[in-house]
């Protein structure tokens, strides 16, 4: 179990947590998945849980996870112009 202060056993990285890579891959899938898709809105929830719940079990910054976020929508822009040409 964890502690007051901190709640998830979870562990220590020991290196940078800078940005997210559990945001900027979440931001992507969703991105991708939900082009012309019925379940768009469902894609973009989940990516936002999965974003925020680093934060929640504290495995991350807010910044950490918002630069993850900001990874994840520009090479969303980059695979989709890949995709145009």
């Amino acid at each position: 179990m964890g502690s007051r202060t901190h709640p998830h056993k979870i562990r220590k990285p020991q290196t940078s947590s800078f940005p997210s890579g559990h945001a900027s891959s979440a931001v992507l899938a969703a991105s991708i998945l939900s082009e012309g898709s019925k379940m768009g809105v469902a894609y973009k929830v989940l990516a936002a849980l999965v974003a925020t719940s680093r934060i929640h079990v504290r495995a991350h910054h807010a910044s950490d996870v918002l630069a993850g976020a900001v990874v994840g929508m520009i090479f969303t822009k980059l695979l989709k112009s890949r995709v145009k040409d």
